[in-house]
């Protein structure tokens, strides 16, 4: 009796694992870590890039492919095309720009206090409406 009851109790542990684990890759595969690159000059979005696509360049390589520009973190939520290295969402999709976590923190800048709840705002080559902005997020839903 002690075995069955140690048996059930086992495979209730592992069953309760497969699915923390299942869940937990199911949110992570909703989201795509980017980072969204800004014209320091006009303060515009040039475009956006998958994260871990920018974590393999150096600082150096970096600023050298886009020079004058800053990057932030950002979270896009839904579909998406690469075209060469842009990320281009596609309608519908999410896209949270980490207004208050800048890539390099020595560049101090975002121009977020003139965008409002409601504006159009380009990304890159996607067109994009705000639709919710708290301190540190933007909120932008692509058309």
């Amino acid at each position: 009796m002690r075995n069955y009851t140690r048996k059930k109790l086992c495979a209730l542990v592992v069953f309760f694992c497969t699915m923390t684990v299942s869940m937990a890759q199911e949110r992570t595969t909703n989201e795509t870590k980017i980072v969204v690159v800004i014209d320091a000059d006009n303060h515009k979005v040039s475009h956006l890039e998958l994260l871990n696509k920018i974590q393999n360049q150096t600082k150096e390589e970096l600023f050298k492919k886009y020079p004058k520009h800053t990057f932030f973190y950002g979270v896009l939520r839904g579909k998406f095309e690469l075209s060469k290295e842009e990320v281009l969402p596609k309608t519908g999709a999410t896209i949270i720009v980490l207004t208050g976590q800048q890539l390099f923190t020595e560049d101090r800048f975002y121009a977020d206090k003139k965008i409002l709840t409601g504006d159009w705002y380009s990304l890159g080559k996607t067109k994009t409406q705000v639709i919710k902005k708290k301190k540190g997020e933007l909120f932008l839903l692509a058309q």
